[in-house]
């Protein structure tokens, strides 16, 4: 939606250019590790899906490792966000 209204006007274009290639906001996403523990959150999630029918003990453990990981992803963006 904000790619529509970005390019009927220049001005927020460019607004909006500089805003996706900010140095410091891809840094932050790197640091934090972003894209890594999406990816590993996502498969711990499949894994305790799967171990459901074995063992329920490990599927909630599963899935409170894939919680924490996803808090640990956050904090350490706004830890980041703040010192950066």
């Amino acid at each position: 939606m904000k790619i529509k209204i970005a390019i009927k006007n220049d001005e927020m274009m460019k607004k909006y250019y500089t805003f996706m290639n900010d140095e410091r906001r891809v840094l932050i996403k790197t640091k934090s590790g972003i894209p890594l523990n999406i990816v590993n959150a996502y498969v711990i999630v499949l894994a305790s899906h799967l171990f459901q029918g074995i063992n329920i003990y490990i599927s909630v453990t599963c899935l409170i490792i894939a919680v924490l990981m996803i808090f640990q992803m956050i904090i350490l963006k706004f830890y980041y966000m703040k010192t950066m």
